[in-house]
């Protein structure tokens, strides 16, 4: 199974569904999540007080119950933004001011900053490319 977005719709379906008496792995098949996945929410509606089985549902409990539930899909920052504080270092190491010392490629010069104040490792070379222009 490839990755689906939860949100607020698919998880009133699975609610619903699991109150009304439904298994795990029916829901996990007819919503097309992983059983673990349905697994880890139900076990979040019992956490909260909710059973199997007809009863009255307080809307804006449950609401308060998936907003709690649902995964925090914030990105962090890009990675432009990340090195934007290194930006003028990585400048004057790609192309220095003082014509008697050499210019290091972005690369290398990512490599000195990571060594020198703990840049996260990732994949930014393009990123970093765009920067020291």
């Amino acid at each position: 199974m490839g990755y689906r977005r939860m949100d607020k719709h698919v998880l009133a379906t699975m609610f619903r569904r699991w109150i009304d008496g439904q298994s795990i792995s029916t829901i996990s098949e007819q919503e097309g999540f992983d059983r673990k996945t349905v697994r880890a929410y139900v076990r979040g509606f019992e956490h909260h007080g909710y059973q199997p089985g007809r009863q009255q549902v307080d809307r804006q409990r449950l609401e308060a119950v998936f907003d709690e539930l649902l995964p925090n899909n914030q990105r962090s920052r890009s990675k432009r933004e990340q090195l934007q504080p290194y930006r003028q270092e990585l400048i004057e190491l790609v192309s220095p001011s003082d014509p008697k010392a050499e210019a290091m490629k972005p690369k290398t010069a990512y490599l000195v900053l990571m060594e020198k104040y703990g840049v996260p490792c990732q994949p930014i070379f393009p990123v970093l490319m765009q920067t020291c222009r």
